[in-house]
């Protein structure tokens, strides 16, 4: 194989230079920024997706991750960790509710996971069960985002029933 094969090749392997691990991804954007790195991210489907897949989880280090991409995000990539985010309640909600304002939790809670999927009883089935992760934390300090977060799940549940002919 020649040098001209082999930088072609190159540039069509995943876009993004480093592994995709919380530790890897930190040390990026503490070294060149969170709104670079999230750009690297983003522009890479498979690699955004594998991100997002992982802070879906509520892994500490992926929800510290996805807390930081976030904060330098935009309309597109906002809407995607907010989802993210929104499957991460049903693993860690105490921590999604920490690291987010009540405004935050007011999109995280919405009716934003709708959006690449039918609103159908699986869905209904998602917010009942983020409901009933988020009624479960108790702290204090977290008082206003679970009311937050509580009140954005609602809706999503009236949206759901509204769109499916069950609104009651």
């Amino acid at each position: 194989m020649n040098l001209a094969t082999l930088i072609v090749l190159s540039t069509l392997w995943a876009t993004v230079p480093y592994n995709i691990t919380p530790q890897a991804i930190s040390a990026q954007i503490a070294s060149r920024g969170a709104a670079t790195v999230l750009k690297e991210l983003y522009d890479d489907e498979d690699v955004w997706s594998d991100v997002l897949e992982h802070i879906g989880t509520g892994e500490s280090n992926w929800l510290n991750i996805g807390a930081s991409l976030h904060k330098a995000s935009d309309a597109g990539s906002s809407e995607d960790l907010e989802v993210a985010f929104f499957f991460a309640l049903n693993h860690s909600a105490t921590q999604v509710l920490r690291m987010s304002s009540p405004e935050e939790m007011s999109q995280i809670c919405s009716s934003n996971f709708l959006i690449d999927n039918r609103a159908d009883k699986t869905s209904l089935s998602w917010a009942d069960e983020r409901l009933k992760r988020v009624k479960a934390v108790k702290d204090p300090l977290l008082l206003q985002e679970r009311s937050s977060c509580i009140t954005g799940l609602i809706q999503a549940r009236k949206i759901v029933l509204r769109w499916t002919g069950h609104d009651q």
